[in-house]
């Protein structure tokens, strides 16, 4: 390896890169297990904001499903909008760079949790 980014967010210590699952503030589910049959929404082509969505779910699937839809969408901030403020969806992973950031400089994106 030549170099790690170094991101000052929580979630990205050591060189690591991680997503948060978030769930919109008008959701009730306590647990991954509890948002079974939710609206889904991902990053379209994302690591952060598909793949680790599909692999935290993945052993909570029944015959291969386990929200009630998914969505695609262009971008992770479009993702917490879907959640906090259009409530079009009830779910999505986000990077911990971008949710740091939203936290930051667009607070009405984070009403989520």
């Amino acid at each position: 390896m030549i170099a790690a980014a170094g991101f000052d967010v929580p979630g990205c210590a050591d060189g690591c890169y991680h997503s948060v699952l978030v769930k919109g503030p008008h959701v009730r589910a306590e647990t991954l297990a509890d948002c079974r049959g939710l609206r889904a929404v991902y990053n379209d082509d994302s690591n952060s904001g598909m793949n680790l969505l599909r692999h935290a779910v993945a052993p909570f699937a029944l015959d291969g499903r386990f929200f009630a839809t998914v969505t695609k969408n262009g971008a992770h901030l479009a993702s917490l909008r879907a959640l906090a403020v259009d409530k079009s969806a009830d779910i999505a992973a986000i990077a911990c760079v971008t949710f740091a950031f939203a936290r930051a400089h667009l607070p009405e994106l984070t009403a989520c949790t």
